[in-house]
């Protein structure tokens, strides 16, 4: 008997016999840490009707065949797959656990109205100013009121394009925003097209709060951050409708005090002595977005066996 389909929600270790029924809201590769133009591995956010969101990896091997097969914004069946902890150093979701794609995970395209393109969880930003704990993932909304140039900064024996923002929301409460590599050269592309005389709504999706002296910001994580600037995503169009008259300028620096001292992520995370691994990693490691083009298949069967994929 065909299985149930699964709430992601009701996923948990040990669960087997998994049928879902979800979006591909973003995918995502992580590239070979002494290869940045090889990929290591494939990644997903799954999304339900009932919102449940669950990241879904797989291994090396399988890259290409997900790749030409499963495509962004796409709905699918999904059988066959395993469960496992997620690894809150690379999670990009607050669900206890993630999917591991395996030799026979099977993807079956199908209409699925239901499922929204996307759905986020707006971190306000009183309660990112008044945050301890780094690292969080959450989804954030503002208007870019200050901006800095495009710089490359040397991390790590590597050079990385960084843009330093000001994002403030409809409450005139503004938060730092550090952008790096492709995120960074995106947003500077987006700001030389803009029309000056309209504001600028970014919306970012899965970014990490990131302290530096004592202040709480946000800043891409490199697995998994979605930068969405399409000015007619109903969320934006809201967010704009809230700031209606106020002031479009985006000045072309950053203040030296958004709500007290604010000093660039880049140049904390370079001074500090208290860098983390994954700091490092994240500096170093490259990462692009993959926007897939349609399949002609309608079921993908992944043929080759993939172990665990913990922490890429």
């Amino acid at each position: 008997m065909a299985p149930l389909i699964t709430p992601v929600a009701a996923i948990v270790a040990g669960k087997i016999n998994i049928k879902l029924r979800v979006r591909v809201v973003h995918v995502w590769t992580v590239s070979e840490f002494n290869n940045p133009n090889e990929d290591n591995s494939i990644h997903m956010l799954l999304l339900d009707d009932k919102l449940g969101k669950i990241q879904a990896s797989a291994k090396k091997h399988l890259v290409p065949r997900i790749r030409s097969n499963v495509e962004e914004g796409s709905t699918y069946d999904i059988e066959n797959v395993l469960v496992t902890k997620n690894d809150p150093k690379y999670q990009v979701t607050q669900h206890r656990f993630k999917l591991n794609l395996i030799d026979n995970t099977k993807f079956f395209k199908i209409d699925a109205a239901t499922i929204p393109l996307n759905h986020f969880d707006f971190m306000p930003f009183n309660e990112i100013l008044e945050a301890e704990r780094e690292e969080k993932v959450v989804d954030v909304i503002g208007q870019v009121v200050e901006r800095d140039e495009l710089k490359e900064r040397d991390v790590n024996g590597r050079r990385s394009k960084i843009m330093d923002l000001t994002l403030q929301d409809s409450e005139s409460r503004r938060v730092h925003c550090t952008l790096w590599a492709n995120y960074a050269e995106r947003m500077n592309s987006f700001l030389a097209a803009h029309d000056p005389s309209s504001p600028v709504i970014v919306l970012i999706q899965q970014c990490k709060l990131k302290k530096y002296q004592g202040i709480m910001g946000v800043s891409n994580a490199f697995f998994g951050t979605k930068l969405l600037l399409e000015g007619d995503l109903p969320e934006a169009i809201e967010f704009k409708s809230k700031i209606d008259g106020g002031d479009v300028q985006v000045s072309q620096s950053i203040s030296q005090n958004t709500t007290s001292t604010v000093v660039s992520l880049v140049d904390d995370m370079l001074q500090t002595k208290r860098m983390t691994i994954e700091d490092l990693i994240e500096a170093t490691e490259g990462l692009f977005s993959l926007q897939f083009v349609g399949s002609n298949q309608n079921t993908v069967g992944i043929t080759r066996h993939v172990q665990s994929a913990q922490g890429e």
